[in-house]
This record gives structure tokens, C-alpha cells and sequence, in this order.
């Protein structure tokens, strides 16, 4: 999991997915949800928890510089898949 996260990430990437749990601004988790809602996901399936946006398997994180991350469940454990990005909408789907 950790190799994936450099291989995405970069060394900023992983400090700054290592900083955990925050409560970032309601319009910046508005964003996040509305990327689910704008794929057709039911808000009643979206969950809100701090930095974390998770609808099934999916979890969207943001940190504080900004950037949005892919996590899926995989088994136990929440893996990074893909790259950031500034915009959740870049993030869900597939």
C-alpha cells in the first residue's frame, strides 16, 4: 500500500495523506459530494466524515493543500488507486 501511495503521490503526497483526519471548509465537502451526486449517486448512499467522502468501496479524501484522493476498500484496508487532483470530479466514475 505504501509503494502504491509513492507511486501516485510522491513523497509530498504521502506526508500530506499521512496528516489524517481534519475538518475541512462545508464548501469544499459540498464539492466532493456533488461530484458523487452529479455521477447519479443517491446523497442518502454518500458518507461524511471530516476529510473523507465514502460511497461503497469509494472514498474520496481531501487534504489541506487542496488535492482530492481515490481510496478503494480493498479487503480490510483503504488503498490509494490513482493520482490527485484539484477537482473530485476528476475522481469518480470508472
Amino acid at each position: 500500500a505504501r509503494a502504491a501511495l509513492w507511486r501516485h503521490a510522491g513523497p509530498d503526497g504521502v506526508s500530506e495523506t499521512d496528516d489524517g483526519r481534519w475538518r475541512p471548509a462545508p464548501t469544499v465537502i459540498d464539492a466532493g459530494v456533488r461530484a458523487f451526486t452529479d455521477a447519479g449517486i443517491d446523497t442518502s448512499e454518500v458518507q461524511v466524515r471530516s476529510n473523507r467522502i465514502t460511497v461503497g468501496d469509494v472514498q474520496l479524501r481531501v487534504t489541506a493543500d487542496g488535492r482530492w484522493w481515490r481510496y478503494e476498500r480493498r479487503g480490510r484496508t483503504w488503498d490509494l488507486v490513482e493520482a490527485p487532483s484539484t477537482d473530485p470530479t476528476d475522481l469518480v466514475g470508472g
